[in-house]
């Protein structure tokens, strides 16, 4: 019977994706509330819903934030209910007919205290009872709500998880299920100790609470008001300068790249580049050559992290930033198994005159699957030599040559080189 329930509502949602978002908010809610956690088979659905989120059918973030909205709002109708009639609970129905949910709840809270709440919030049958209990014993409401706020936020993607991983592929849950299990206990570790060591520094610092509270006003607005001047500055900087090709390709190349952040000249060397030419017809360019786009970084393609089989193409690549930009095109081709080259571009500001055609700054570099920490396999930017560098500029070369585009090598360490149609 459960199973035919599992197999209707994984139907129903993947035919009505727009009533996902309010329907897993309750499914939390209830799932959290006294007595009618019992009820509702909260856990097979949360598990119906990773899966269709591990299958792609929907997205993961807006699920999982209305599952910790719905979470907290059942955590915190249930501490309300407990504070408001305390005792007199005991009289009502079902606790009238069953005094033991109320009861395991109590032995349950005096055996771990303060840290019930967050044992209770992964232990099914005390989730729904441990926020009346406290409730009733008046625990500081601002206390319960930060703890509440902390655990919901661990236990929707954990809930989620399983799911996620089903949907995304029997045969990788498999292969990355050991790997998988560790992570998420170190993830847990560190949660336990960030809870720890926030509540030090809260027992360290609050006899100087008044005078931190000061200090923290005074240097807001100082931090408000940098920001304010850094944001005029920056706005004034990345509006739109025209210049003419030749400006551009004879000196004002040394402009634009005294203007980088260090991102791109910054260690690991990869040979830079500056290109005029429309970004569609850079892709497509690309793309006949064998270049593709990498894997979007979403549930299914990140479990490829923990996969020990995965080739350097199936993973996605962290994203690397410019002036507080992502690449606005991001290309890699495979070279090995291990290996590939990855091209980036970002916006430069400047518009060649007369043709409009935008002047994209970017790098072509060596990517390697690396494994970090024993059982996580990222693919990472490495440092090219003057030999890697020869390499990569013949290779770019040979691709953008037969298109019409003209290339001049500056002669810096790392080198910049310059592409631009050649003129009629």
């Amino acid at each position: 019977m459960i199973e035919n329930y599992f197999n209707s509502f994984s139907s129903w949602i993947s035919f009505h994706p727009q009533w996902v978002e309010i329907t897993i908010f309750f499914i939390a809610m209830g799932e959290s509330l006294a007595v009618i956690g019992l009820v509702i088979p909260g856990v097979a659905l949360m598990f119906a819903v990773g899966a269709l989120i591990g299958t792609s059918v929907l997205p993961f973030a807006p699920i999982c934030f209305w599952a910790t909205v719905g979470a907290i709002t059942g955590d915190s109708l249930s501490f309300c209910i407990g504070r408001y009639f305390q005792t007199e609970l005991k009289q009502f129905w079902p606790f009238r007919s069953y005094p033991w949910m109320i009861e395991r709840g109590l032995r349950f809270f005096h055996k771990y205290g303060g840290r019930s709440l967050i044992f209770g919030r992964f232990f099914g049958p005390v989730r729904g009872v441990i926020p009346l209990v406290v409730g009733m014993l008046d625990m500081h409401a601002g206390r319960f709500f930060v703890i509440s706020v902390c655990t919901a936020t661990v236990w929707a993607p954990a809930y989620l998880l399983p799911g996620m991983v089903f949907g995304a592929s029997l045969e990788l849950a498999s292969r990355v299920a050991g790997r998988l299990v560790v992570f998420i206990i170190l993830i847990a570790v560190l949660f336990w100790l960030a809870i720890l060591l926030g509540k030090k520094i809260y027992l360290f610092c609050q006899p100087f609470a008044l005078g931190l509270v000061v200090v923290s006003i005074v240097f807001g607005f100082l931090y408000i008001e940098d920001i304010n001047l850094i944001k005029r500055d920056t706005d004034a900087f990345h509006q739109k300068k025209f210049v003419t090709q030749s400006f551009w390709w004879n000196k004002g190349w040394k402009l634009l790249s005294n203007v980088e952040e260090n991102v791109i000249h910054r260690r690991p060397r990869s040979l830079t580049i500056q290109w005029s030419a429309s970004l569609a017809d850079i892709h497509e360019l690309f793309a006949k050559q064998g270049w593709a786009k990498p894997p979007t970084l979403n549930v299914q393609n990140a479990l490829h992290w923990l996969n020990p089989e995965v080739l350097i193409g199936q993973t996605p690549i962290l994203p690397q930033f410019r002036q507080n930009k992502q690449a606005a095109l991001v290309l890699i081709k495979p070279q090995s198994d291990f290996t590939a080259l990855v091209l980036r571009l970002w916006p430069s500001d400047w518009v060649i005159e007369g043709t409009r055609t935008s002047l994209w700054i970017g790098k072509l570099s060596y990517l390697e699957q690396r494994k970090m920490a024993n059982f996580l396999y990222l693919s990472e930017e490495v440092s090219v030599d003057a030999r890697g560098l020869a390499v990569l500029e013949s290779a770019l070369k040979a691709i953008t040559t037969p298109a019409g585009f003209f290339g001049q090598t500056v002669s810096l360490n790392p080198p910049i080189i310059l592409l631009a149609l050649k003129q009629e």
